[in-house]
């Protein structure tokens, strides 16, 4: 069909039949069109019947807020029709048009019975998403469209479609050695296969270019060849590199000696292999072509000549033939990745039969497939034409192939009326599969061709300037896409009023230098600008010099009246601590999903040290989060204090332990409860919406826990989450208190939305492509096309890039008619900018196609020169701007906001809990201990950098992390190995946990040591056998009360007999009462000559000799670190162990044997710390438990 003239619509007069394609621009009433159809439809005759009712027209649009919305304004604006019918007070000029069509008396009793039935029965209205509207006519034409009769619907594919990639790597790759090697250099993955290929799922109309792998075999061949000729004759290869290795002329720092020999003995390994072709890796390949002579004759100094030899032809020719070869590897990966579309496609509808579910992609291909079956799909366009009279299709810009096939049988090729409502300059959503040369071939279709031509959204300064830029010829670059003018006539009643010279349109200037400034400078420029001018517009608010006025009603400027536009959520961040630097709160609406949410991110990353306790990497990388709270510097601090550090790495071991016993939800409470975050966070700008977000995942993830069990699993689930964030039901959640914040916004989240102020910092990004890209997108005529990139010529790049273009014309669009009053935007000189929207319509005129415009050469002076001469074009209506400089949000708009508790610092007191030794005495929280205790003491001080690093058990590395390496072990060797095995104990250790190769003498002697050192005569561990010892042996003792007091008594009286420094340091303790219980490890208890021993390590460093680990330094260590009461309650509980296993404490306990690693082996029993409490005390100690 010829492309007729579009004409302004007249809703009230245009007739009610045919195909109608009604084109609108933005602000211009789109919904207020539809309702006005959708109102005169449901009264009016049609030739002679009558109008149908409300559950048999049709309104479909593409998301559920867009239904939800639509259905509540259609709803409201039949409620007003019936008003205007019975002659109420209100309503418009349309509703009182309409009702004059109907006069008094039967004809408007008719009408408003009409009208009443369908506002009664409004909840049968057919207004649904094209999901839902195929959803319904698959359900009720079940038989007719070939379907089964009840099919689950799965709102996500993401488990499925894992497990068929996986499956297909197993097929078809893993299985094939080189495709394995190179998917490993490129660290490929079936995920990130399956990121790639996900945008092009469940669309049968797309065309594959597939790429051309019939070579593949001849090239492998040729390679083949060409390597044996270079392998038949090692004596000549073997001549050719000792001429190689002997010439003197090459350039040092092209031909060094290593580089020499690297090269020679690359060659020479793979001809020591001369049978198969060698698999090169990317550096293998990298260093023969050192070897070539093209690199030989570079790499001479001048005058020089190079090496000649066959040798050097022949690796030329065989590298030659393999980089043919990896090309053609490549065409069969690319070709791979094709196939996995159509494998995935096939495997999923497989296996949704056999499940009877289905998916939402799978409503659309369905019932496309049923109504494109020659036999039963006229039946069943016929079923859905007898069941809507009508059909209204909103966002219509936004069809693909497959839906636009839909409406066609169902409505067009039925007869029945369609109104096609749309705007192609807003067509932005090609990434979720939107198709706008689908939109231009149904526009054949259309027998009548409207317009809407009047803006009630924006001040007509703000129309006018818009309409200038999008004057040129092409203004959308393709064909079909015009632009019409429309006049402004704004509906909102009211005016922005700003005590500054700022005009209605103003562009911010960025400076550059001599160069054009890079991205990003500019972004780091375009944000300080945007930044600036929010703040001075609050601040003038704040003074009452900026307000928006509304008939008599007035009221200042609010950070909610003001949008900044971005197209990445990284611009978003910034634009957002610009802001909080200028006191401005903001909340960044730049993500559909909370997954999407930095908070996903870090809560992400605590969840990942959670459940890796042992992995510092994971606690570091959670500490450095706003959950950790912690800035640069303390989390040094906390680094480099081993006490500190260690109080950190049992907390983290706690909350690891309560996910695992109690289950998430549990962990992330008390977590929340001990950090603070509800005080930490609430204070910041944007601290409610953090909260919001926490709590949102929170409980997200705690419903997935239910059905998935264990760590892993959740962990697996979260994480694959945030890296592909869904769509849908874990939206964001909104806040009461969003509307006052400044908000930061995506343009394809603002399109439908307005706002009085509004700014565009970053329209001067003038990429065209992803980096990395597989796969090209493009249009053959009106037919889609796919092709990898291997295979993608520059015709391909160039369609694909001016598509890319073309859609950012129409994101430039959308952009530049969200404000209401005021619009700014960021320009400057920037480095290739010349590929971006802005510069196609200020900046080349006369440029037909990008392949002129990327050859546009700009410079500073011309891009502001242009800029300027465009702005005084439009008289007052726009200005560009340069920074002023610094603007912050005045003191008292900020202290108006900055509320906050007063914190809560009084100690509370929780007599129920599970305590420990640690507990007891280093007034640490209740579960610090639920992991084997381990050795603490001061970090210490760095070596002088004169004196050579010593490498001997004093020196050996302090901590917790070298006391966890030595416990494990000890923990992990039997006590009679050979010193072989047992070096090999300590080296595989050390290397565990990240100590060098240096260490192992040291912790060898550490080690030996101890197992050789005689702790009661006759009595060494070397002589415990396996079966007579327990490792980290685990208590838990009931308490029902501990007082400090009766503890400190009870180890200070003398007929307990504890040793004079040990009773002096009891009367240090200081611990609330302890109800609940208590817990802890034993590191040993083991039986020698028939007696039982508990047995401690201790890594401490008392100094650096044997002297420092005897008598009184040993005294002083265990009062110091009061770990007599460690091994006290070790003691009752080994001794109610015993006991209950019918040993006699009295006649088989050896004693207590604290083992001072360092300070083990010395002459005359250095580094044991013995002791044997006597009964009296334990006895007391037990009855204090008790609570006795």
């Amino acid at each position: 069909m010829t492309k007729m003239e579009a004409t302004a619509l007249d809703a009230l007069n245009c007739p009610l039949g045919g195909v109608n394609l009604i084109e609108a621009s933005a602000g211009t009433g789109k919904t207020w069109t539809i309702a006005a159809l959708f109102a005169r439809l449901l009264l009016e005759d049609s030739d002679g019947q009558p109008p149908p009712t409300i559950d048999r027209l049709l309104v479909v649009t593409y998301t559920k807020a867009a239904t939800a919305e639509l259905r509540e304004r259609l709803r409201r604006r039949l409620g007003e029709m019936l008003a205007a019918l019975e002659d109420k007070a209100g309503g418009d000029d349309f509703l009182r048009a309409l009702a004059a069509r109907f006069p008094a008396g039967a004809a408007r009793e008719l009408a408003r019975q009409r009208l009443a039935a369908a506002i009664a029965g409004f909840d049968a209205a057919a207004i649904y998403t094209i999901h839902g509207f195929c959803q319904r006519v698959l359900t009720d034409a079940a038989f007719e469209s070939g379907q089964t009769f009840q099919a689950e619907l799965m709102e996500d594919d993401a488990g499925r479609l894992v497990e068929i990639v996986d499956d297909f790597w197993r097929r078809r790759i893993v299985s094939k050695p080189l495709l394995a090697q190179v998917l490993v250099e490129q660290r490929a993955t079936p995920e990130q296969w399956l990121a790639e290929i996900r945008p092009y799922l469940s669309k049968p109309y797309l065309n594959l270019q597939a790429p051309d792998a019939a070579g593949l075999e001849a090239a492998q061949r040729l390679a083949q060849s060409r390597w044996q000729a270079l392998a038949a004759e090692p004596e000549l290869a073997e001549e050719g590199l000792r001429l190689f290795a002997g010439h003197d002329g090459y350039k040092g720092n092209v031909y060094s000696a290593a580089i020499l020999e690297r090269a020679a003995a690359a060659l020479r390994g793979w001809l020591a292999q001369p049978d198969g072709l060698p698999e090169l890796d990317s550096d293998s390949r990298k260093t023969l072509d050192k070897l070539r002579p093209e690199a030989l004759a570079k790499g001479m100094k001048k005058d020089c000549a190079p090496p000649a030899h066959p040798l050097f032809e022949r690796v030329d020719a065989w590298l030659a033939a393999w980089d043919g070869y990896m090309a053609q590897v490549a065409n069969s990966l690319a070709g791979l990745k094709l196939e996995l579309i159509a494998w995935a496609d096939e495997e999923l509808a497989r296996r949704r039969g056999v499940e009877r579910s289905r998916s939402f992609d799978d409503l659309l291909t369905d019932l496309g497939a049923a109504l494109a079956h020659p036999d039963s799909g006229p039946l069943l366009a016929a079923q859905v034409a007898r069941s809507f009279s009508a059909a209204l299709i909103d966002e219509f810009q936004d069809t693909d192939p497959t839906q636009y096939a839909i409406f066609r049988r169902c409505f067009v090729e039925q007869a029945r009326p369609v109104f096609l409502v749309g705007d192609p300059k807003q067509a932005i959503y090609s990434f979720r599969g939107a198709d706008i040369f689908a939109y231009l071939a149904a526009r054949g279709d259309a027998e009548r061709h409207y317009t809407l031509d009047t803006n009630r959204r924006s001040d007509a300064p703000l129309v006018s300037t818009v309409n200038a830029l999008f004057g040129r010829e092409l203004p959308f670059l393709i064909e079909g896409i015009a632009y019409q003018p429309v006049a402004a006539q704004p509906s909102s009643g009211g005016r922005l009023e700003v005590e500054d010279d700022r005009a209605p349109f103003n562009a911010q200037w960025l400076a550059a230098g001599d160069k054009a400034l890079s991205k990003e400078a500019a972004e780091e420029a375009a944000a300080v600008a945007c930044a600036n001018e929010i703040a001075r517009l609050l601040s003038l608010a704040v003074a009452d010099r900026a307000s928006i006025v509304k008939g008599d009603a007035r009221r200042r400027l609010k950070g909610g009246d003001i949008a900044v536009l971005v197209a990445t959520h990284k611009q978003g961040d910034r634009i957002r601590l610009a802001l909080r630097e200028r006191g401005v709160a903001s909340v960044a609406l730049t993500q559909e999903s909370v997954f999407a949410s930095v908070e996903a991110g870090e809560m992400l990353a605590l969840l990942h040290a959670w459940a890796e306790p042992a992995s510092e990497s994971r606690l570091r990388l959670a500490l450095a989060t706003e959950l950790g709270g912690l800035d640069a510097a303390e989390l040094k601090a906390r680094l480099e204090d081993e006490a500190s550090w260690e109080a950190e790495l049992l907390r983290n071991a706690g909350d690891h332990q309560r996910w695992r016993e109690h289950g998430f939800m549990a962990a992330w409470r008390h977590y929340f409860a001990r950090e603070q975050l509800a005080a930490r966070l609430l204070p910041l700008p944007d601290g409610e919406r953090r909260l919001t977000n926490l709590g949102h995942l929170a409980e997200l993830i705690q419903q997935e826990s239910e059905s998935r069990q264990g760590m892993a699993p959740l962990l697996a689930w979260f994480a694959a989450r945030v890296a592909d964030p869904p769509r849908g039901e874990e939206a964001v959640l909104r806040l009461e208190s969003d509307a006052a914040l400044v908000k930061i916004v995506t343009v394809h989240t603002s399109k439908g939305l307005q706002y009085p102020v509004v700014f565009c910092p970053f329209l001067w990004h003038g990429a065209l492509e992803r980096r990395g890209a597989s796969f090209w997108s493009y249009h053959r005529g009106d037919a889609p096309w796919l092709a990898p990139d291997v295979v993608a010529n520059e015709g391909v790049r160039l369609a694909a890039r001016s598509e890319m273009l073309a859609e950012k014309l129409r994101l430039l669009y959308v952009a530049l008619t969200r404000a209401q009053y005021r619009q700014y935007l960021g320009w400057g000189w920037v480095k290739d900018m010349q590929t971006a929207a802005l510069s196609w319509l200020l900046h080349a005129p006369g440029a037909a196609d990008l392949a002129a415009l990327e050859q546009l050469k700009l410079d500073g002076p011309e891009v502001e020169g242009q800029l300027r001469a465009f702005a005084a074009g439009r008289g007052g209506a726009m200005a560009v701007l340069a920074d002023e400089g610094w603007h912050a949000l005045a003191a008292a708009e900020a202290a108006e906001r900055r509320y906050a508790a007063r914190p809560f610092a009084r100690k509370l007191y929780t007599p129920w809990k599970i305590a420990s030794f640690t507990s007891l005495t280093h007034a640490a929280g209740g579960h610090l201990a639920e992991a084997p205790d381990h050795d603490r003491e001061p970090r210490p001080e760095p070596a002088s950098p004169t004196e050579a690093p010593a490498r001997d058990r004093f020196s050996f590395p302090r901590g917790a992390k070298a006391g966890i390496c030595l416990h494990e072990i000890f923990e992990r060797i039997s006590f009679g190995a050979d010193p072989a095995a047992i070096r090999e104990a300590v080296a595989t250790a050390l290397a565990r946990h990240g100590f060098g190769e240096e260490w192992l003498d040291a912790g060898c002697e550490l080690i030996v040591s101890t197992l050789e050192a005689e702790l009661a005569p006759g009595a060494r561990l070397r002589e415990v056998a396996d079966g007579k010892r327990l490792i980290e042996l685990e208590f838990t003792l009931p308490v029902t009360r501990l007082d400090v007091a009766a503890l400190i008594a009870a180890l200070q009286d003398p007929a307990h007999g504890l040793a004079e420094p040990l009773r002096q340091a009891a009367a240090g303790l200081d611990f609330a009462a302890v109800q609940g219980f208590l817990k802890g490890f034993i590191d040993l208890v083991c039986e020698m000559g028939g007696r039982f021993y508990l047995i401690d390590y201790k890594s401490n460093h008392l100094g650096g000799e044997f002297g420092d680990y005897r008598g009184d330094s040993l005294a002083a260590a265990v009062a110091r670190e009061h770990y007599y009461l460690q091994y006290l309650i070790y003691l009752v509980a080994l001794r109610r162990y015993l006991r209950a296993r019918g040993v006699d404490w009295d006649s088989r306990f050896g004693g207590v044997r604290y083992l001072f690693l360092r300070g083990m082996g010395a002459e005359g029993g250095g580094g044991i710390w013995a002791d044997a409490p006597c009964a009296a005390l334990l006895d007391a100690l037990d009855g204090l438990l008790g609570g006795h």
